[in-house]
């Protein structure tokens, strides 16, 4: 018998994982308040540029994060789901 996952568990781990270190978690919070490029989010946290890519790198691989280009600077946006909870609860 198979059963129905309607918390889609291994994503909702995903996200979590992708949570679960505090800079990242302060990326997230300082992109609540919209897009930001990433030399501003930086200079923001007092982290290095490379440390926050790298941090970028996960939390859009969870589905966490979008980027979108504009002339050459690239600004990153937290992703809101339908529910507005950055896709912590299955759509």
């Amino acid at each position: 018998m198979e059963v129905h996952d309607s918390l889609e568990s291994t994503h909702c781990a995903e996200m979590l994982k992708a949570l679960g270190d505090p800079i990242r978690l302060r990326i997230v919070d300082a992109l609540r308040t919209g897009p930001q490029n990433v030399g501003d989010l930086a200079e923001s946290l007092n982290t290095e540029i490379a440390t926050v890519s790298h941090h970028l790198g996960i939390l859009h691989a969870a589905g966490l994060t979008g980027a979108g280009k504009t002339r050459t600077l690239q600004s990153v946006s937290a992703q809101r789901r339908r529910s507005g909870d950055f896709g912590l609860t299955p759509g």
